[in-house]
């Protein structure tokens, strides 16, 4: 074994040689435990790495499960992200949906609106005009016994509303059905 060969850890240039500590032994022991099989001394010489090759490679070996357990985690951790992720993906097209739907009954809702106001307000000028109400209808109908002519929503908005407003006096009267004749 030359002195210039490579060390496994990588490095050139002598080994370093370990030195027997000195340890209070009884004396058999202690002279079997410092020379070798050819009389050299324990971690010297060739065998003299390899204490450090073992806890290089016990080092190394626990850096690998460090590395693999913080990548495990990591793993589990993206899995997690990715559920939760999903999650808030159906969650959010849940309420798109719903806010769509929300939307169209609005819509609706708002054109219903505009046809019940401009139906209110047709339905306060039929009111306020005084020869359409119905005590003048029955009036004029009673007393000169000749038909009237109305337009037929007219007609149609009376016949469907039993009671309506009479504004001369601010009370509700019940109206009394009256035949018309209408083209």
């Amino acid at each position: 074994m030359g002195r210039g060969r490579r060390d496994v850890g990588g490095r050139r240039g002598k080994r370093r040689r370990a030195v027997a500590r000195r340890i209070p032994f009884p004396s058999s022991l202690s002279l079997s435990l410092s020379l070798g099989a050819q009389g050299r001394e324990v971690g010297g010489g060739a065998s003299g790495g390899g204490g450090r090759m073992l806890s290089n490679r016990e080092s190394a070996r626990r850096l690998r499960m460090r590395k693999q357990r913080h990548l495990d985690d990591l793993t589990a951790q993206v899995a997690h992200l990715r559920r939760d992720n999903a999650h808030v993906t159906t969650a959010l097209g849940l309420t798109t949906q719903g806010l769509l739907a929300v939307d169209a009954e609005n819509a609706v809702l708002r054109t219903q609106a505009a046809e019940l106001a401009a139906r209110l307000a047709s339905l306060n000028d039929i009111l306020s005009s005084p020869c359409l109400t119905a005590e003048a209808a029955m009036a004029e109908t009673n007393n000169k016994k000749k038909k009237i002519y109305l337009p037929l929503g007219v007609i149609l908005a009376f016949r469907k509303n039993t009671r309506h407003f009479q504004p001369g006096n601010n009370k509700i009267m019940h109206s009394v059905p009256v035949n018309f004749t209408y083209f």
